[in-house]
């Protein structure tokens, strides 16, 4: 059993009121929101090379999990936000029926650990964590049985054990269109519906609700390397940027390089950000203050229609998604020339695009795309 504590400052200033309940829900909940930053009980972010992902990944896990009571759901959840209670109980339930028993030689604990290849429940819980689609895993589920200690738990075995904690926020969202996340791990989102950009802490607490005047249908979002948030305009056909240095209170406007109807956005390592202009068939390139990398806009031999979606490499080509004319995905260079274009004469209508992380410096980068 295992439970994600936090600060040793704050637990040792509250050490006489702190009562902490460890079990198989806080057990699940740590090994979930801990799951990117180790490998095992004994290396939790051993090499220490990402502190503020350490601490907001605790600060998730207490999202999930109260460590006083061992029950889902953190012991302050901010207003609108909802944890998955059931599969939380679910999970915690299939470690239950291996620590109930009288040993690791138990039928259950065998199919436990045979499942995930772990050795003991925390490491089967960062296995289910770090495999949930996995059909062994999820086939786990036969181990909950009607008296299982967490309830409610689901009846059958679901797709996967993904966890999903929902943010609403009131009413701050409006037709959520892009995310983007900051250097801190805070989570930004369009509203189309809307005239702002709502801002949330990791843990779901809404921190702002920037606006700026004319935006309208905001839809594409992206941080430049300074922190600066740049938001696709789309109704008021520009692209505005708020700056971090007035902790995104102002704001400026630009529109040159035939900027229509911008939908998404994608900035390189120089700071020109890559603008898919879904209207005008083309993209264009933004410098750092607005000014258009000439040639903008680029239509990729005319090969761009109604683009969504746009990626960038580790070399600043850009990959942007043409929603017609063969529904495919064209590639320019960092200076906006056409390249290639990529179709398997199936595509219909690619709405986003993503670069593997692992083969963003290769040349057969693998794309993901959403149809």
């Amino acid at each position: 059993m295992a439970a994600a504590l936090g600060s040793c400052a704050t637990l040792l200033a509250n050490a006489n009121t702190t009562f902490i309940t460890m079990d198989e829900v806080t057990t699940v909940a740590m090994a979930y929101a801990l799951a990117p930053l180790t490998s095992s009980l004994t290396s939790i972010c051993a090499s220490g090379s990402n502190p503020t992902g350490l601490v907001n990944a605790f600060a998730n896990a207490a999202l999930l999990a109260n460590t006083t009571s061992g029950t889902p759901g953190g012991a302050n959840l901010a207003a609108g936000v909802n944890v998955p209670t059931t599969e939380l109980n679910t999970l915690a339930d299939i470690l239950a029926a291996c620590v109930n028993t009288n040993g690791a030689s138990s039928t259950a604990c065998t199919s436990l650990f045979v499942a995930t290849g772990a050795s003991d429940t925390f490491g089967a819980a960062l296995a289910m964590a770090k495999n949930p689609g996995n059909a062994t895993i999820t086939a786990l589920t036969s181990l909950v049985s009607a008296q299982a200690p967490f309830q409610p738990s689901v009846g059958v075995a679901p797709n996967d054990f993904t966890l999903a904690v929902t943010m609403g926020g009131s009413s701050t969202l409006s037709t959520c269109y892009a995310i983007a996340v900051d250097a801190g791990g805070n989570v930004w989102v369009t509203n189309e519906g809307g005239s702002t950009v709502a801002e949330f802490s990791p843990t779901g607490s809404v921190l702002a609700t920037p606006t700026a005047a004319g935006l309208i249908d905001a839809q594409g979002i992206a941080f430049d390397c300074s922190g600066n948030l740049w938001v696709a305009n789309t109704a008021g056909n520009s692209v505005i940027e708020f700056t971090v240095a007035s902790n995104f209170a102002t704001s400026s406007s630009y529109t040159a390089g035939g900027i229509y109807a911008p939908s998404a956005i994608a900035i390189d390592s120089a700071g020109t950000a890559w603008v898919a202009n879904f209207n005008g068939n083309s993209v264009t390139g933004l410098r750092a203050g607005g000014t258009a990398l000439s040639g903008s806009p680029f239509t990729g031999n005319t090969k761009i229609t109604v683009p969504s979606g746009i990626a960038l490499d580790s070399n600043g080509n850009v990959y942007v998604t043409s929603g017609t004319n063969g529904s495919s995905v064209v590639k320019l260079s960092n200076a906006g020339s056409y390249i290639s274009t990529f179709t398997d004469n199936a595509l219909q209508g690619p709405v986003a695009v993503a670069i593997d992380p692992s083969q963003r410096a290769s040349p057969q980068a693998r794309l993901w795309l959403a149809l």
